[in-house]
């Protein structure tokens, strides 16, 4: 469900004070005007919010308060447009516009010349209600976008130079980032990375922020980040970043998480240069690069639509055992090691992996033959393994590895 409430306030001085059943019906008619003219758009309504009280002992149903004896009274109704859909977010352009015709309505002669004040808190005097872009800003309060020094595609790759057998993806990725640094991110076709754990995913997100820096990437944990959490982050920034690479989005925890975003993902809308801090978090358009391991949670959240934010969806495999030798072999370089670990150890791991679809991890794999060193060459680690891991692998002098 995507949802938005913007809390509205209409004011206005009397010289003198008003029967309640008479703004009552102004207000009714200001809706209902509204409504009829300004938001037959799927999703939006106009209703009121919760009713104030007056001062003294008298419990209106419009809040009020008089000003000095021969001064009259002050007059404030509350307000709230809201936006709720199943699957879909606002068009463009829908919120101002209907921000715009409740200011009209309130303020005509028939309806009790009523002016919109406060929108969200802000002064709508203030506020720039154009209809080219979904949220409202306040003018002058700006944010400026981080610049992307985008490398060429031999330096991007020679950056990634570390992972084995990924330059299709990579390259894929390039492209997509290409496009949104030619269209000064108009074209943000954001890049899903779907893939079993340990097979580079993560390395990518890494390498990708270490690259392009801090103010252009920022990143994101979908697991451990709240919807709050996260657009506090973005309100504080100097610059917002244009670039967001998020890890294991699919375990998105709630709602109000998806819900945000969803809106910072959504390729269709157009992005500005600068924005209102107060809504900083509704105007960044980000282009995203998402980690996923579980394909199927993915495609099934929110019908669907966190998975069409994302028009790459790039699959990863792990690698295989030529490709694993590399790893290990560039992986034993670091500590000066004995390439003659790799083939025992492979060995060991093939045989492990044989049957009952138990599949070891890269890392795994990295970790046991770098712990066991030379222990692999008089097959001591084997027996280790053997004691203390979940399968046993049949150890023998003369005959192939096998499983027990």
């Amino acid at each position: 469900m995507t949802q938005e409430v913007h809390n509205l306030v209409l004011t206005k001085h009397m010289g003198r004070a008003r029967n309640s059943a008479i703004v009552e019906g102004q207000i009714d008619k200001i809706i209902q005007e509204t409504t009829e003219s300004g938001i037959r758009m799927t999703g939006w309504k106009v209703e009121r919010d919760l009713i104030g009280s007056g001062d003294d002992d008298t419990s209106e149903p419009v809040a009020w308060s008089r000003r000095a004896a021969d001064k009259g009274w002050d007059y404030e109704v509350y307000l709230k447009v809201v936006f709720e859909h199943e699957t879909k977010l606002p068009i463009v352009g829908q919120l101002g516009a209907i921000l715009n015709s409740v200011s009209r309505y309130a303020s005509q002669n028939n309806q009790g010349r009523w002016a919109l004040s406060t929108v969200n808190g802000v002064d709508f005097e203030d506020m720039d209600t154009g209809d080219t872009f979904v949220d409202i800003t306040i003018k002058g309060d700006t944010v400026e976008y981080a610049t992307v020094n985008l490398p060429s595609w031999t330096e991007f790759k020679e950056a990634f130079s570390h992972l084995y057998g990924l330059d299709d993806n990579l390259e894929l990725i390039y492209s997509a980032l290409e496009s949104g640094d030619e269209s000064n991110w108009e074209n943000r076709y954001n890049c899903a990375l779907i893939g079993p754990p340990g097979c580079g995913k993560s390395d990518i997100c890494q390498t990708l922020k270490k690259l392009l820096g801090d103010d252009a990437v920022w990143e994101l944990d979908a697991v451990a980040t709240t919807k709050a959490g996260a657009q506090k982050v973005l309100a504080e920034r100097d610059v917002l970043p244009r670039i967001v690479v998020i890890e294991e989005g699919e375990k998105t925890p709630n709602e109000d998480s998806l819900t945000f975003l969803l809106s910072i993902l959504d390729i269709r809308s157009s992005i500005r240069k600068v924005t209102a801090r107060a809504n900083v978090e509704m105007e960044a358009k980000l282009f995203a690069v998402m980690t996923v391991n579980d394909k199927a949670k993915f495609e099934r959240l929110s019908a669907g639509a966190l998975a069409d934010r994302f028009p790459h969806k790039i699959h990863f495999t792990r690698p295989d055992r030529a490709m694993l030798a590399k790893i290990l072999a560039r992986e034993i370089e670091k500590v000066d090691g004995d390439k003659a670990w790799i083939k025992p150890c492979l060995d060991y791991c093939d045989a492990y992996n044989y049957g009952d679809g138990i599949e070891l991890s890269p890392r795994t794999i990295i970790a046991w033959c770098l712990t066991g060193k030379d222990k692999w060459l008089t097959g001591r680690f084997q027996k280790i393994l053997n004691s203390t891991q979940e399968k046993q692998v049949r150890l023998a002098v003369d005959e192939e590895l096998e499983v027990v």
